[in-house]
């Protein structure tokens, strides 16, 4: 027999294998995996929202931006057109309970990255400029 661990005991070999069998069992279901085109065609009829979602996006596919903001002092009116991100390249972008992650391949979502993402909101006036708020966000470089 092979022992798993060993600590004076061979119950600790059977409660080894027996941890190594349920968590074998207790393993995350795999992502769900959706191309962008189809998504506003039914693709995503069959996800359930129980395991993280892999959507893939290609070169020159238009994805809107819904930006809202709540405020008591301001209203945010909506851009004409509206705001839309296009994929420069292929991408995947996973959206689960640990955040959104993107990856190159569809595989490395947990890479670190070369260099953070940022968030900076900002006020800008200039004398030849009107003022504004500026909003950045640039996402984490891989």
């Amino acid at each position: 027999m092979h022992r798993v661990f060993t600590h004076g005991s061979k119950s600790w070999s059977l409660l080894g294998l027996l941890l190594v069998a349920v968590s074998g069992c207790a393993a995350s279901p795999p992502p769900f995996h959706a191309r962008y085109a189809e998504v506003g065609r039914g693709a995503l009829a069959e996800y359930r929202g129980d395991r993280p979602m892999v959507v893939e996006f290609l070169p020159g596919e238009r994805l809107p931006v819904d930006l809202r903001v709540e405020s008591e002092d301001f209203e945010l009116v909506q851009a004409q057109p509206p705001l839309e991100l296009v994929a420069k390249r292929r991408v995947f972008v996973r959206f689960g309970k640990d955040g959104i992650r993107a990856s190159s391949d569809g595989v490395n979502f947990d890479q670190k990255p070369r260099e953070p993402g940022r968030f900076q909101l900002g006020f800008a006036a200039t004398k030849t400029n009107p003022p504004k708020l500026q909003v950045y966000l640039t996402a984490p470089k891989r």
